[in-house]
């Protein structure tokens, strides 16, 4: 979700919890580790399983998404590189 640092929208408060399943899941702590800590600085909760599952599965799709832009343009790449008319013949 992009945030474009406009005034506060009822889906711009989806961003923040997308943020934190992102960064739980790059730190390796999960939503159970940001439970924690959570609890130790007295805030309320993270979202409920089914909230943080909906928010992987966006990340998982956007992640997929990117890799497979960045892999055609590398394969184009080498295409041009070793001199492919047919970029097909490159492993996928």
């Amino acid at each position: 979700m992009k945030n474009d640092g406009g005034p506060w929208t009822p889906n711009a408060s989806k961003d923040i919890n997308r943020r934190l399943v992102y960064a739980a899941s790059k730190t390796g702590i999960g939503r159970e580790g940001m439970a924690t800590i959570c609890q130790i600085l007295n805030m309320p909760q993270p979202m409920s399983s089914e909230a943080w599952s909906d928010h992987m599965d966006a990340l998982y799709k956007v992640h997929k998404s990117a890799c497979e832009e960045n892999l055609e343009t590398a394969r184009n790449k080498l295409g041009q590189t070793l001199g492919h008319e047919n970029n097909s013949e490159i492993v996928d």
